[in-house]
């Protein structure tokens, strides 16, 4: 909601003892309790919670034949989707070979692959999650997420990230 500043927010999770790493694989492997990093050389499992994609404990699922001790917390407006792009550069001399890989990399071959083997949901409209090994049922997908223009993202991205580290330090 918007009564609650996003950066105070941080703070008090920082002051209540919340973990911040340098990226998700220490995060997830080292930290987190409820995932497979118990499995992992190093873990110490210090945190109950993570922040992770919303089909995580699917992916945990899917690797550990329908069993996980994860699940996720979908609220409204708490996720924001992450877009990963592929594109031809300006000036390519390739530019057939490229557009080539991209339709590769947009065809149902790929696809129907890509939540197996990228961990990451197909492009492709009407894509679903496999249902082998209970990923899709561990699988929470949010259905309203936050949505902010890509202007206002570049405006504001700097001062966001300044205010995050400030927040987040003790």
């Amino acid at each position: 909601n918007n009564t609650t500043d996003a950066f105070d927010w941080w703070k008090a999770m920082a002051e209540n003892g919340a973990i911040f790493t340098s990226g998700w694989t220490e995060a997830y492997e080292i930290h987190y309790s409820g995932g497979y990093g118990e499995w992992v050389e190093g873990h110490l499992g210090d945190a109950a919670l993570t922040v992770s994609y919303c089909h995580s404990p699917g992916v945990e699922a899917f690797y550990s034949g329908n069993w996980t001790k994860s699940t996720s917390l979908t609220l409204e407006r708490s996720t924001f989707h992450q877009v990963e792009y592929a594109g031809v550069i300006n000036g390519a001399t390739e530019t057939s070979a490229a557009n080539a890989f991209i339709a590769y990399l947009l065809s149902e071959e790929v696809n129907r692959n890509m939540p197996e083997n990228n961990l990451m949901k197909s492009v492709l409209v009407n894509a679903t999650w496999p249902e082998t090994d209970g990923y899709a049922y561990h699988t929470d997908a949010p259905t309203l997420n936050a949505e902010i223009s890509n202007e206002r993202i570049a405006d504001e991205m700097e001062a966001w990230i300044s205010d995050w580290k400030t927040a987040t330090e003790l």
